[in-house]
């Protein structure tokens, strides 16, 4: 073989053409082989591939810097030119980098384009998840600090924390509990703690604020299953104006329900008695008990009279001269 590679060198000296054209002149070569340099077996072969269209690639004449990737730099009719560049600048408009990217569009998203969900991992465990749907599933507790707008039915699985505006157009269905800190907007049905038996707290404990609940102009509130208690001295009052519940002392809702009332004893056999009443209103009413001692004549029947006046009073007449007291309460009308 040695002795027929010298032959064709001669062969090509006589005619006249030199080595050094000959290695300039294109070649047809099925593949280029870098061979192995430590042994004479294995290689990396570099070829078109099937129905190559003719083009050529200018590699870059510079080596790369560290983690630099070759991209294609320009482009004109069949020539290429290839050069290194950094893997932010390379990629930086078709991949999501780990530092964020720059110059986003309206048409960029984090997403799937197909029928598949997304999942948001942390520490290889799942702790967001979107179906293709639509439907969020928030896996661990999670904190808003800004609005969140939901318009789809939303499950949650541990705490909820929102800090912001929060507007739930569908089902809000929270297992683990929702401490909403914020404007709250509910457009769907909403239950709270229906089946638990968790505290449930509604509103701010802070002085000077309140809850509102809005039941519509057909709606009602209705508090069931109330725990038994014992008589204090605070009782739940509801305002007609304004349609508010409050708690007031035991003094303050007797001065909204009676005018006056108390018990007046008859020592001398009166055949009546008087109760004066400040500011008594023509609606408003009277309600008498006597209760007499056990050497009593038996208690005998009685009648009210309504007085007329600024002051304005009621006079008890008693069908025969009564001995006992009398308990009395003028209710407001």
């Amino acid at each position: 073989m040695k002795q027929f590679r010298i032959v064709a060198a001669l062969l090509l000296l006589l005619g006249g053409i030199s080595l050094d054209s000959l290695a300039q002149s294109p070649t047809i070569q099925r593949e280029v082989r870098l061979v192995n340099p430590s042994g004479t077996t294995g290689y990396v072969g570099l070829k078109a591939g099937t129905s190559t269209t003719t083009y050529t690639l200018t590699l870059p004449s510079s080596v790369p810097a560290l983690n630099q990737v070759l991209q294609i730099g320009t482009v004109s009719g069949t020539t290429a030119t290839a050069n290194w560049a950094d893997l932010s600048t390379a990629v930086g408009s078709t991949a999501w980098l780990l530092t964020g990217n720059a110059s986003t569009t309206a048409s960029n998203y984090l997403g799937t384009s197909d029928a598949q969900p997304l999942s948001i991992r942390t520490s290889g465990a799942e702790r967001l998840a979107i179906t293709s749907a639509g439907a969020i599933t928030l896996l661990g507790a999670s904190t808003v600090s800004n609005t969140l707008n939901v318009n789809g039915a939303t499950a949650l699985g541990s705490t909820l924390d929102v800090t912001g505006a929060t507007t739930l157009t569908g089902l809000l269905t929270a297992n683990g509990g929702a401490t909403v800190i914020g404007t709250t907007s509910l457009t769907g049905a909403t239950s709270i703690n229906t089946t638990g038996t968790a505290l449930t707290t509604i509103g701010n404990t802070a002085a000077a604020t309140g809850v509102i609940i809005n039941t519509g102009s057909t709606g009602g509130l209705t508090l069931g299953n109330l725990q038994a208690g014992t008589i204090s001295t605070s009782e739940i009052l509801v305002l007609g104006t304004g349609n508010k519940v409050g708690k007031v002392s035991t003094s303050s809702l007797n001065s909204e329900l009676y005018r006056a009332r108390g018990v007046t004893a008859v020592s001398d056999a009166n055949d009546s008695g008087n109760i004066s009443v400040t500011d008594l209103a023509a609606a408003d009413v009277i309600h008498v008990t006597l209760e007499g001692s056990g050497t009593d004549m038996p208690i005998p029947s009685f009648y009210v009279r309504r007085t007329t006046g600024s002051s304005g009073s009621f006079i008890i007449y008693f069908s025969a001269p009564f001995t006992g007291t009398y308990n009395y309460a003028v209710i407001k009308n």
